[in-house]
């Protein structure tokens, strides 16, 4: 009886390993587009493979080699469940997982990352974004997405595309931003973002936020723009050598705080 006890508690933890293994993509340039994704072994060659298997399925994350470099290559999807991981997988001491982007001269809309939809228990971690006109943009279109988490990442060579500035009222380019709709329960905490226009950004309506422990260096614009909502908090930040290489004459500024109520 005892064994047979076993046997079943071993049956069920293989079926539930199996489960988990199976709703994750990997993503790796050594991979190859026809795999399934579904371990390092078979993973996708492009982020953009990736985000198409999002059409036909769901599933709840998302992992990319670390060492490793894609080139104009967005990972754009809807999210319909609870609980989307984006992150990396490999040897930790390797350096984050690279999109890099080339701009074109007046494309605005370019995003390095787009995520869609369902945002609750969302966690972005461990990512470097390059040259995008906007790194990553989180947009809600569900009632309220909650617990939403953006870890350790950077942001490097995000602006606005030459012929687009138009001074002195340009859009900036956000290294996030929160694209509208509902949010609560955010944390933006541990980033490093350098030489952009604008580390974060928001359009939405946010209920408790902490910007915490990032560091920005050279923002061409403001580095925060914190939009409107209530009980956010900007702590314990860095900001390097704020001035813009391209248009210096107009001057920066760091915070802008409007419209908020409560523990500010």
């Amino acid at each position: 009886m005892f064994m047979c006890v076993l046997l079943r508690f071993y049956l069920l933890s293989s079926l539930c390993i199996t489960i988990i293994f199976a709703s994750t993509l990997y993503v790796s340039p050594d991979g190859n587009n026809t795999n399934s994704g579904l371990s390092t072994t078979s993973a996708l060659r492009t982020l953009s493979a990736a985000a198409l298997k999002f059409h036909f399925n769901s599933y709840d994350a998302v992992l990319i080699r670390r060492n490793s470099t894609f080139i104009n290559d967005p990972f754009d999807v809807n999210l319909v469940k609870n609980g989307f991981f984006l992150s990396s997988y490999g040897n930790e001491t390797l350096p984050r997982p690279l999109l890099q982007h080339a701009r074109g001269l007046n494309n605005l809309e370019t995003s390095c990352i787009r995520l869609n939809g369902n945002l609750n228990h969302l966690k972005v971690s461990n990512i470097h974004l390059s040259g995008c006109s906007n790194g990553l943009v989180l947009k809600s279109s569900i009632s309220t997405s909650t617990n939403i988490t953006v870890h350790s990442n950077i942001f490097q060579d995000i602006r606005t595309p030459f012929f687009s500035y138009t001074p002195p009222n340009p859009k900036w380019s956000p290294a996030i931003l929160l694209d509208g709709g509902n949010l609560m329960n955010i944390t933006i905490n541990n980033n490093i973002a350098s030489r952009i226009d604008q580390f974060f950004s928001s359009t939405g309506h946010v209920t408790t936020m902490n910007l915490d422990s990032n560091t920005v260096q050279q923002c061409s614009g403001n580095c925060y723009s914190l939009g409107r909502g209530s009980d956010i908090i900007l702590q314990n930040s860095v900001f390097l050598r704020d001035m813009s290489t391209k248009l210096f004459l107009y001057g920066t500024t760091d915070v802008i705080v409007g419209g908020l109520t409560g523990n500010n």
